[in-house]
């Protein structure tokens, strides 16, 4: 996206009309809690990483008490109008693009969603790092370290064959908001905020 069709994203999205397709859309709220979502998640094959599995044990991740629907977007930076940026930075464009961080549980009903049928887990060393598919929340507390902690987001690893065929894996990456996200990656995003209460 250049900065012609930048500005003229911009004007449509003032005069309320989306630039971006929905991609997919998933219903929170089917599952009463974090243990049973998580547990289907397991069952149809997928992993998770030491890091993930800490930030779904925050309390900063919750399970939606009631059904709600919620549209997803998935794009590139470039579609945003930049190259790359920080996750805050990101998260800033967006909103002004009409893009809101999805809930946490996204992450999770996603992989439901793209793999609708069971399979064994498998390890993680098969996996391809580099366009992998970022749900943009609000960041989570990450595992301390020797640095301290470190706010991250969940990403979903797949092999080259995709999510059908292989390895199915929950991840983290860095969320926080000096850190660096580049155009590799394809970014989830939510249509609208959901609705509070």
């Amino acid at each position: 996206m250049n900065v012609f069709e930048y500005w003229f994203a911009m004007i449509k999205r003032f005069v309320g009309i989306s630039v971006f397709p929905t991609w997919k859309t998933i219903t929170l709220g089917v599952f009463k809690d974090r243990d049973s979502l998580l547990k289907e998640v397991k069952e149809r094959g997928f992993g998770l990483s030491d890091e993930a599995s800490y930030m779904m044990d925050r309390p900063e991740f919750a399970v939606s008490p009631t059904k709600t629907d919620i549209d997803l977007v998935a794009c590139k930076l470039a579609q945003l109008g930049i190259e790359s940026g920080t996750p805050l930075k990101v998260r800033q464009r967006a909103r002004r693009l009409g893009l809101y961080p999805c809930p946490a549980e996204v992450a999770l009903q996603l992989c439901l969603i793209l793999c609708p049928t069971k399979t064994e887990p498998d390890p993680p060393k098969r996996l391809r790092y580099g366009g992998v598919p970022i749900v943009v929340s609000e960041p989570i507390s990450g595992p301390p370290d020797r640095w301290g902690k470190h706010l991250r987001v969940f990403e979903i690893w797949c092999d080259e064959d995709g999510p059908l065929k292989g390895p199915r894996f929950i991840g983290s990456t860095d969320g926080d908001p000096r850190g660096l996200w580049t155009g590799e990656g394809t970014f989830i995003f939510a249509r609208r905020p959901l609705p509070q209460g």
